[in-house]
């Protein structure tokens, strides 16, 4: 398993349909974030894994949080896995976010593990909605969670 932070790359979709229009792709503004997720799930498809995450918190900010994630195999005949964690109570939806990405790598690690004939390198794309979690995670600033610094 590689840990280094520099195997990472984070991107919004902006920036994908900015750096797609100066590569010569026609872009439009009013088309930057659906065009932006489709172009890269059009990538994805039949050659990486693709996660979806999320998280949210149910009766306000210190209310019950949970997340789930939904694991899109390389293979279109490997079935679709979903997981789901609960939170606990008195979360943020910051940290359901962060949760839900945690358990969608998770989720590729066990993938990975049970699939021996994938390429020993192999592209894992994780979606969220969330870009304060995602932020945080690239920056491993979790300077209140210790308990999620470790986790990563």
């Amino acid at each position: 398993m590689v840990t280094k932070a520099d195997n990472i790359t984070i991107f919004n979709t902006t920036e994908f349909c900015r750096i797609r229009s100066i590569l010569g792709h026609n872009v439009s503004n009013s088309a930057h974030h659906s065009e932006g997720v489709s172009l890269i799930m059009e990538r994805c498809v039949g050659s990486s894994v693709m996660i979806f995450s999320d998280g949210s918190v149910c009766g306000g900010s210190v209310g019950c949080g949970a997340c789930a994630a939904v694991l899109f195999p390389v293979s279109e005949t490997d079935p679709v896995q979903v997981d789901t964690f609960a939170v606990g109570s008195r979360v943020g939806s910051l940290e359901c976010e962060i949760q839900g990405v945690i358990l969608g790598i998770t989720m590729a690690i066990k993938y990975f593990e049970s699939f021996q004939y994938l390429h020993s390198v192999q592209d894992v794309f994780i979606f969220s909605n969330c870009y304060c979690a995602i932020d945080n995670i690239s920056r491993m600033k979790f300077n209140t969670r210790p308990d999620i610094y470790i986790k990563l």
